[in-house]
């Protein structure tokens, strides 16, 4: 591709494997770009026993206050939406191999030293899955009760369960199309899901929602029944993430921000439109950034616009007051005279977007 496309740099158009090795040649790819720190989640092995409810966390805590530190915020698949995740008040009990003591290294295979010290330390979640035993040892009759304990998760993320503290990014492993959402709430989740670390949670956001990922999801990753594909971790981990400077880096930010709070708000056809309208910029700002040449050939220069529109950074923004700015904020770039519009309205007879979109 790259000699096709040094003796002609037009070769690509109508081509959707050369238009895949520009975005590919531009990018780096998200796995990288986050550093290694990309993960699927937690494995039960029952979730009847360690996925509880609001009401039963709160009871645990009453009988020993020491439970409140194994109960874990929890996500399944299905509670994580596109931008947004959607709790539904159930709980992790969090308990790794070893438990209590997965800290010390001479503990190799079941050990009744650690249930002993389960037991003593951790009254009330010893006690209630002592009241689901008989499943839980009925588990993968290799593992349960020979690597672990009876009591133990079955795949608790030895290497990495503290990532799941740190502000990321979640997909569910199955959807139709990108279907990212942020979390800076600590929430544990299932192995339904695949999480990210970034750098910047907005920015990694913005890329792994866009059009050209969800292009790229259609044209490379594993498909399931019924036209959803997967996006576990070595899927996943290859969507593509363009090289922009911190600036541009900002302006990305600043308007998934603004994406974020439309969201959070009451669903209502102008809220739909208004989210619509900015996910439409974020991706013509990943368009120009991955194809600027083309764009700008057509006086489409949209991180240029954005800057000049100094749209509010939400985050300097009391929270009362966020959903308003970012309404104003719409009124202001969607008017018929801005820059901004005219250039979304050229973007879509770009033949290179007319390809990414299924125009072509």
């Amino acid at each position: 591709y790259l000699e096709v496309l040094e003796r002609n740099p037009g070769a690509w158009r109508g081509s959707k494997p050369l238009a895949q090795w520009r975005v590919r040649a531009a990018s780096t790819p998200l796995g990288e770009y986050v550093n290694g720190r990309f993960y699927r989640g937690i494995l039960t092995g029952l979730n009847e026993a360690f996925v509880i409810d609001g009401a039963t966390r709160k009871h645990l805590i009453v009988e020993h206050p020491s439970s409140e530190d194994v109960i874990k915020p929890f996500l399944r698949g299905r509670d994580v939406k596109r931008w947004r995740i959607e709790p539904q008040d159930q709980w992790l009990i969090f308990v790794p191999w070893h438990f209590p003591l997965q800290e010390d290294s001479s503990i190799v295979g079941a050990s009744l030293k650690a249930e002993r010290e389960f037991r003593k330390r951790y009254p009330a979640i010893y006690a209630y899955l002592h009241g689901f035993k008989a499943e839980l040892s009925a588990r993968n009759k290799s593992e349960t009760g020979v690597h672990y304990e009876w009591y133990a998760l079955q795949r608790w993320g030895a290497e990495f369960w503290r990532e799941f503290a740190q502000p990321k990014i979640v997909v569910p492993a199955i959807a139709e199309r990108p279907q990212f959402a942020a979390d800076w709430k600590g929430f544990y989740s299932n192995n339904k899901t695949t999480i990210f670390v970034p750098p910047s949670v907005e920015f990694a956001l913005a890329v792994a929602n866009s059009s050209v990922a969800c292009w790229v999801a259609q044209q490379t990753f594993a498909t399931k029944q019924g036209g959803f594909f997967d996006f576990e971790p070595r899927y996943s981990s290859t969507i593509p993430v363009p090289t922009l400077t911190p600036a541009q880096v900002q302006l990305v930010e600043c308007l998934v921000r603004i994406i974020l709070v439309l969201n959070q708000a009451p669903t209502d056809a102008q809220a739909s439109h208004q989210t619509a309208y900015f996910e439409q910029l974020v991706n013509g700002l990943m368009y120009e950034a991955f194809f600027a040449d083309e764009l700008h050939a057509q006086s489409i220069f949209l991180f240029k616009f954005v800057e000049q529109a100094k749209l509010p950074d939400l985050h300097a923004i009391p929270k009362t007051r966020r959903l308003g700015v970012a309404q104003e904020a719409f009124e202001q770039i969607y008017d018929l005279n801005h820059p901004i519009r005219s250039c979304l309205f050229s973007l879509r007879a770009l033949e290179i977007v007319r390809i990414i979109e299924g125009d072509e």
